[in-house]
């Protein structure tokens, strides 16, 4: 039985997604509870999320608020007994992750985030059946006009995507050095940002995001010894790589280049089967408050 805690931006995918499987929805906006009966008759509608904390036939909490609410809300729901989805990010520092990890580990519920690239089809087959080699270098380009957020960064809006990928494609990497240059253009948070990682294996990434930019993309360049990817929204190509390379590599050197034909299927659904399955079969999530904390001690 889940209950969702705000029907806001996000919140109505969430709720779509889940939809027949939405036991209630706590929404503290009066004026669209009319709309939340006639979509979703079967749930129960609350205001008060500390009321529906006490329905006992809530197992789940998909918590969809804004950004600084969710340690707050998240503590609520496990300390009640209750498995917890969050929306990324998960926390705003590395403090409440960690009190939401000894909670959670003390009650003995399973902490979901929803970082969605990680069950993108297109990654995921990526991480199941591409072979890098050695990683060398990962660079992507998250830019969008808005949607700006009240109270995080772009860096945790968006570059959280690509951190998230990075760490699932290519994990147990530790970080020894970072630089950030952020832009401030409407207020005094950043709307623009590039964020370098260097990793002690040598392997090196650059992120740049925007909410001022005036297309939308979404493009990520990998190479590794072996092969070079493009991934541009959903879309793949990869060229094979003839020898290793260094000062005199050239496309001349690449051969075998392919578009991945891959069949997509939604995110936000193969996140929610992540979640039902991890609660139901105790089974290890990818993206989870683990993943969440290694994410955040590169952002702090």
């Amino acid at each position: 039985m889940f209950l969702l805690l705000g029907h806001g931006y996000w919140g109505k995918n969430i709720a779509r997604t889940f939809n027949k499987e939405l036991y209630a929805i706590c929404e503290s906006n009066h004026s669209i509870h009319p709309q939340l009966k006639e979509l979703y008759p079967h749930a129960i509608i609350y205001d008060n999320f500390d009321l529906a904390l006490n329905d006992v036939n809530i197992k789940a909490v998909l918590i969809a608020t804004k950004a600084a609410t969710h340690f707050d809300f998240a503590k609520k729901a496990i300390v009640t007994g209750k498995h917890v989805w969050i929306e990324k990010p998960a926390c705003t520092s590395l403090t409440e992750i960690n009190e939401l990890i000894v909670l959670s580990e003390n009650m003995g519920v399973k902490v979901f985030v929803d970082h969605i690239m990680c069950h993108d089809s297109t990654i995921q087959h990526i991480k199941e059946n591409i072979d890098f080699g050695e990683p060398l270098y990962f660079e992507s380009y998250r830019l969008h006009q808005g949607l700006f957020q009240p109270d995080v960064d772009v860096l945790y809006d968006l570059a959280i995507h690509d951190l998230s990928i990075i760490d699932f494609l290519f994990p147990n990497q530790k970080l020894i050095s970072k630089t950030e240059i952020k832009n401030y253009h409407v207020n005094i948070l950043s709307d623009h940002a590039i964020i370098n990682l260097k990793f002690e294996s040598g392997f090196r990434a650059t992120i740049t995001c925007s909410w001022v930019s005036p297309i939308k993309q979404r493009q990520i360049f990998i190479a590794g010894s072996k092969l070079l990817l493009n991934y541009l929204d959903g879309r793949c190509n990869v060229l094979n790589i003839d020898k290793p390379i260094d000062e005199n590599f050239s496309f001349e050197n690449c051969k075998n280049g392919i578009e991945l034909k891959i069949k997509q299927m939604p995110g936000l659904e193969m996140a929610k089967q992540a979640f039902i399955n991890g609660i139901a079969n105790n089974d290890n999530m990818i993206s989870d408050i683990y993943q969440a904390r290694r994410i955040q001690k590169w952002l702090e």
